[in-house]
This record gives structure tokens, C-alpha cells and sequence, in this order.
């Protein structure tokens, strides 16, 4: 689910509730949450300002914005006026997006560096930063990922650097990179077999020696392992679906039936 962000916290600006649909996804995504995989909320194109919970306004394209925004979303707020309470959603399932470069949307691109720094202090790595306006209440160190438009815009070198988007990705969630973009030097190659499998899964590679991460489709690592150039993966504790085997820059799906 990929909503504007004033259709969440825009209930909190009695403006954008009165003329610009401002909170009109809130009921939504509480009746579905349990059925939502991914928030990835749209931080952009959004009247240049919003309103945090902390009842202060705050400008697209800063880190300020997005600590303000994310956390207003994943905290929760009682709307103004009467009109309820919104509780909150889960960090690990919620994504901020961003355009990818200057040109990829018409406002709210922010350096990958703000992006990196909000990322950090938003997930308790960090102390906020100097000259930042708003102080968490909370930290989320299960805060999911970033979500950006487009990655066609971030492949143009004239649109505020190729790969700067993916690059800044990398700073901010180092741990949760599966492939990297344009990292060719560390690519192995290698097979698997049998593909669907009912137990395991036999590896063969092209190094003598490799280091095997098993992840789910959504990206959460679930085992690791060393193997020599060839390798047997034990899946018999899975549970049925699609799963992820990376090797150094690598990736293959694998389903387990």
C-alpha cells in the first residue's frame, strides 16, 4: 500500500482534513492492517509542509521531516476536533518513500545523506541531529526500508547522481541489502537443484568456498551457513513459499513445496 502521506497524517492539519482529503486513508489501513505486508508512504508532492503530532509543521526534502512524519505515522495520534484516535502501525512492515533524484518527482527529494541521518536517529543509532527540530519519542529499530519513484530516475546520472538513491539505500540499511546495485566484482555464480524442492537444496558455485544467506521474499534473513563448492541447504523446517539464497552479489529464488 502506497498512500500520500497527507491522506494519513494530513488529518492533524484542520486544512488539509477540510479541503485535501487530508486522514481520508486512516480507516482503511486500520481495517486492514493485519492484511497490509508493506506501508510505503509517499514523502513527497505534499503541500511542502505537514503537520506532526507534535503539532508543528515541517518542510519536505529535510531529515526533520521524514523523523516527523514516520514517527507521527508509526506512534499515533488523536485526530482534532473529537473525531478519534488513530493507534499506530508497525515499524517493521512501514517504508518511507522518497524520489529517487531532483527531477524524479516535483518536491520532496532530500539528500541521501538527510535520508541516512533520519534513518539512524529514526532507528535509535544516533542522537538527533544538530539543528533538528524534532525531538523521538520512541525509536524503531524495526523500521523496514525505504521505498523511492523511480528507479529509472535513479539510473539517470543527470538526476542528482546515478545510483545515489540505491547508494544511500546501502548507507542506511547496510545489513538489509540483498543485491547491490552495480556491485559486478562480487558476483558469484552458482546453481541450485532441485528447484521446487520438498527438503533440501543442493548448491554448486564457481569458488571453492562461499558463504550461503537464506532470506524469505520479504527480505528477512532466516539462516546462514559456509560451504565449500558444493553445499547442501536443509529446508525441511520451512515452511512452504518462496525463499531467497544469496552468495556474495547473487541471488536465486527457490520454492519449497
Amino acid at each position: 500500500m502506497a498512500p500520500e502521506n497527507i491522506y494519513l497524517v494530513g488529518a492533524l492539519a484542520e486544512w488539509q482534513f477540510n479541503n485535501a482529503n487530508g486522514g481520508a486513508m486512516l480507516p482503511i489501513i486500520v481495517e486492514l492492517e493485519d492484511e497490509i505486508d508493506l506501508l510505503h508512504t509517499q514523502f513527497y508532492n505534499a503541500f511542502s509542509y505537514t503537520r506532526a503530532i507534535d503539532k508543528d509543521y515541517y518542510t519536505e526534502g529535510t531529515g526533520d521531516f521524514i523523523v516527523a512524519i514516520t514517527e507521527s505515522i508509526l506512534y499515533g495520534f488523536d485526530l482534532p476536533n473529537g473525531r478519534g484516535s488513530y493507534y499506530g502501525f508497525d515499524a517493521e512492515k512501514f517504508a518511507i518513500g522518497l524520489p529517487a533524484g531532483s527531477c524524479s518527482a516535483g518536491i520532496g527529494y532530500t539528500d541521501p545523506v538527510e535520508v541516512t541521518k533520519a534513518v539512524n536517529y529514526l532507528r535509535g543509532k544516533i542522537e538527533k541531529p544538530s539543528g533538528w527540530r524534532y525531538t523521538l519519542i520512541e525509536t524503531y529499530p524495526d523500521l523496514r526500508g525505504l521505498m523511492t519513484w523511480s528507479v529509472n530516475g535513479d539510473a539517470k546520472s543527470s538526476c542528482s547522481g546515478e545510483w545515489a538513491f540505491a547508494d544511500g539505500f546501502k548507507d542506511a540499511f547496510p545489513e538489509d541489502v540483498i543485491l547491490a546495485i552495480g556491485d559486478k566484482a562480487n558476483i558469484v555464480s552458482f546453481s541450485v537443484y532441485p528447484n521446487p524442492t520438498v527438503n533440501d537444496v543442493h548448491i554448486s558455485t564457481s569458488v571453492p568456498y562461499s558463504t550461503v544467506h537464506i532470506y524469505s521474499v520479504l527480505g528477512e534473513k532466516l539462516q546462514t551457513l559456509q560451504i565449500g563448492q558444493e553445499g547442501v541447504v536443509d529446508l525441511s523446517s520451512f515452511e512452504k513459499g518462496i525463499y531467497l539464497i544469496k552468495i556474495n552479489g547473487s541471488v536465486q529464488r527457490v520454492v519449497k513445496n
